[in-house]
């Protein structure tokens, strides 16, 4: 499964934004999630913010 664009990157960011990843026996993995986690779901919610914004800037300046 790929995460190529926001829609196919919604679960893993679900996963990581709901904390799922707590029930992992791997102290190791969990360690690795939580590290990871703001900087994967504060890029994603970032993109999610800035794509409306994005194409409207767009729509505006078409030539």
């Amino acid at each position: 499964m790929g995460n190529g664009d926001l829609v196919r990157a919604w679960p893993l960011n679900k996963y990581l934004l709901f904390k799922r990843f707590e029930e992992i026996p791997d102290p190791g993995a969990v360690q690795f999630a939580r590290k990871m986690r703001l900087p994967v779901v504060g890029t994603y919610l970032a993109a999610i913010g800035l794509a409306p914004i994005a194409i409207a800037i767009m729509i505006v300046f078409h030539p």
